[in-house]
């Protein structure tokens, strides 16, 4: 499932000390406010992506799920298109499947599918987003939160 944690002398999968710092602040928040109990649903999608850049597409298939440009993310299935994308986005940083190239991260989620022996973790969520456009689109979620 999830991706071998690569350290290079100060950072993560390319992630800068400032990048770490921002992601923990945003899984506490997220986590002591009953699980990103947010005002998000009153947010609608076309205006995240207007003012944060983003491409946001739902995908019924997770054969799918990788993203062709930049600032676009790709998901599978959401019953709400903005709370499933900050859930996919918590579960990217708290499971270290998030990498940093340059000004852009990469960010994964997974869905464990099957029982027992046919058990399998399958892509559930990708991203390629600039980062200053990342934190801006989480910082637009976390004003609107209750």
């Amino acid at each position: 499932m999830a991706k071998k944690q690569i350290s290079t002398g100060n950072s993560i999968n390319g992630l800068t000390h400032d990048d770490l710092v921002y992601f923990y602040e945003f899984l506490t928040e997220y986590e002591r406010s009953k699980k990103g109990n947010w005002k998000y649903k009153t947010i609608p999608i076309k205006t995240l992506e207007k003012e944060c850049g983003l491409s946001i597409k739902k995908q019924p298939s997770l054969a799918k799920l990788y993203p062709s440009g930049k600032n676009e993310v790709i998901f599978y299935n959401p019953s709400s298109i903005v709370y499933d994308l900050l859930r996919h986005i918590r579960n990217s940083f708290a499971h270290a499947n998030v990498t940093r190239k340059n000004d852009y991260y990469h960010l994964e989620d997974y869905k464990e599918v099957g029982t027992g022996a046919q058990k399998q973790w399958k892509l559930s969520m990708s991203a390629n987003i600039d980062c200053d456009l990342l934190k801006k689109f989480i910082d637009t979620l976390k004003a609107a939160k209750i």
